[in-house]
């Protein structure tokens, strides 16, 4: 539900219809994978993020208009968000989003045109505690993101990083 644009949600989703649940898969890690327009989700992370207190660019959303995808759609909202507000925190002014797909495996590729990634942090870049590169970072964010990611059979990573941004590639079955 939308009441005033907070989305109000319960610990299995919203499910205001009985026809909601005809396609969900409810997962032993409590994740709710159901098919959702993956457009629309970068749409409400770009929406969301630009009414947040973090300074913002610009999300280029590349994602067809109507790409369905099988998965739990806060995971995944919480893994790409991430991705997101990190590249604007580091500095970035441009985020893209785009789609692949290469048989039954679906890549989402998040990059920036900020800095790159420090050395130091490339190392442990999915490690708990250690992969923030912002001061008061707690270097969860990846680490999460990873798991999430995981949970539904697929991965996370590093592209590519240099001095005209840093690419990070989401697989999913």
């Amino acid at each position: 539900n939308d009441l005033w644009g907070v989305r109000q949600s319960t610990p299995a989703g919203d499910y205001s219809r009985l026809s909601d649940l005809e396609d969900t898969t409810f997962g032993i890690n409590g994740s709710v994978m159901k098919h959702f327009d993956l457009a629309g989700l970068i749409s409400d992370i770009g929406t969301d993020i630009a009414a947040g207190e973090t300074p913002t660019g610009m999300i280029e959303n590349s994602v067809p208009r109507d790409f369905d995808i099988f998965a739990d759609r806060d995971q995944l909202y919480r893994a790409i968000s991430n991705l997101v507000l990190n590249a604007f925190q580091a500095g970035a002014t441009k985020v893209g989003v785009t789609v692949d797909t290469q048989g039954e495996t679906i890549s989402i590729r998040v990059a920036d045109n900020g800095p790159g990634l420090p050395y130091r942090v490339r190392e442990h870049l999915f490690e708990p505690f250690r992969g923030s590169t912002h001061v008061g970072g707690t270097g969860l964010g990846l680490s999460i993101a990873r798991d999430l990611i995981r949970g539904h059979g697929g991965d996370v990573a590093l592209e590519s990083t240099g001095g005209d941004g840093t690419a990070y590639v989401y697989t999913l079955p």
